[in-house]
């Protein structure tokens, strides 16, 4: 798989994610009236729609890839049967084991909001110094005639 196949598959599935993380944490706010699970969902739901802008443009770079079956792929991903949660896993909501869960579901989402933040730092960090070098290569004078002896 080319790198830029990798690409467009990886922001498909990160806008998919997305929006199951935002559909769930308005799924908790509907059932817990919990301020986090509100915020957690307009993040998600927010980094979702800037994602798929972002993919829009990187699809306009990338016109030689076959888009419908990359479409086909996260469909076939989001519609498994396995990726859906049964009634067992999401228990009693009061039952300690289930608070204990989602406590861990928080920081793990912490944890790769964390990770998705400094990769955007590092980028970001990119293209300003590749613009600073491009500011410095333009503003150097080419002399004709070389050098003199």
């Amino acid at each position: 798989m080319s790198l830029r196949a990798f690409h467009i598959v990886f922001i498909i599935v990160t806008v998919a994610l997305s929006l199951y993380v935002a559909l769930w944490g308005f799924r908790e706010f509907a059932r817990e009236r919990s301020g986090g699970a509100l915020a957690l969902g307009i993040v998600f739901l927010i980094a979702g729609v800037a994602l798929v802008v972002y993919g829009k443009k990187a699809f306009a770079k990338l016109r030689d890839l076959p888009f419908a079956a990359l479409f086909l792929v996260a469909g076939a991903m989001l519609l498994a049967e396995p990726v859906w949660a049964c009634a067992v896993c999401y228990g009693n909501p009061g039952d300690p084991m289930v608070k204990g869960m989602n406590n861990g579901i928080w920081v793990l989402l912490g944890l790769v909001g964390f990770v998705q933040i400094g990769f955007a730092a590092m980028f970001w960090s990119f293209w300003r110094k590749a613009r600073a070098q491009r500011r410095f290569r333009e503003s150097l004078r080419v002399i004709e005639g070389g050098t003199r002896r």
